[in-house]
């Protein structure tokens, strides 16, 4: 066997080894884009999330309001009036129109008319009108900008009673104190409406968290979607180059295959030309 012959057997033989190699990997990338093309495609657009409604949360927003957590408070600090935040529709007079949330309401805004007043004989030797402290209490939510819905509302009254009813319960003690450190029930309310709104601006801040990550969540998908066309541009590349490859290999065998051939058919010419 000439040299010609044996170099050309052994570049035969790597180019063997890198077909199969190159073709394998094309086949691979091939099949992993075909896989996140389908993924991308049959996957499933996010779902809006459920908004958190405030009357779910009321167990949890309902801890704080207790005569100990406004002693707690520093209340030497200024805060700014809430009228100029809240909308139109928190000036309007509260004016329940659902017969079982008014009672609900009316039967809160007594009994808390009644601590207050016992609060004030006891404290200050004060007897307070408890028609007039009840539509001042009522008008309260409204001046300090809580918003009216009827869960806050409800909300609202309820921990305005268990405060109240706390404060009428120490109201002895309170008393024996000196006048400067006694509770000003004024003080009492304006703190509990903006623990109130502090409680719904937890709600509105967990609403607004989830609808951030939702659309995070959006544009995950869209950008997903997107990548379909470059995952079909890589399979079909990728497919392309094993064809190629696979037909450059049985090229190549065609070409061994025949060169026998080709060398009997040039013998036998020979042969012919020298016996003529």
């Amino acid at each position: 066997m000439s040299l010609s012959n044996k170099l050309e057997n052994a570049y035969l033989s790597i180019l063997r080894y890198v077909i199969l190699a190159v073709a394998t990997l094309s086949l691979i990338v091939v099949v992993i884009a075909a896989g996140m093309m389908a993924k991308a495609a049959f996957s499933s657009p996010p779902k809006a999330p459920e908004k958190i409604k405030f009357e779910d949360r009321v167990k949890d927003l309902n801890k704080g309001f207790t005569v100990d957590d406004f002693k707690k408070d520093d209340l030497s600090k200024t805060e700014k009036k809430a009228d100029d935040e809240s909308d139109e529709s928190t000036k309007a007079p509260v004016k329940p129109k659902d017969d079982a949330f008014a009672t609900s309401i009316k039967t809160n805004i007594s009994k808390i008319a009644d601590n207050f007043v016992t609060y004030e004989r006891t404290v200050n030797n004060l007897d307070l009108n408890k028609e007039r402290l009840q539509a001042l209490l009522l008008s309260i939510p409204v001046t300090t900008g809580v918003r009216r819905e009827k869960p806050v509302m409800t909300f609202y009254f309820e921990t305005l009673n268990t405060l109240s009813g706390d404060l009428a319960r120490q109201a002895p003690g309170i008393a024996k104190l000196p006048v400067e450190k006694r509770i000003i029930s004024d003080k009492l309310l304006d703190w509990h409406s903006k623990q109130v709104k502090k409680a719904v601006e937890a709600v509105d801040e967990a609403n607004a968290q989830l609808n951030i990550e939702f659309q995070k969540k959006q544009e995950a998908y869209l950008e997903k979607k997107t990548r379909i066309f470059t995952y079909a541009c890589v399979a079909g590349g990728a497919f392309g180059l094993f064809l190629a490859i696979i037909m450059l290999s049985i090229m190549v065998k065609i070409e061994r295959n025949l060169r026998p051939l080709q060398q009997m058919v040039s013998n036998g010419r020979q042969t012919d030309s020298l016996g003529s």
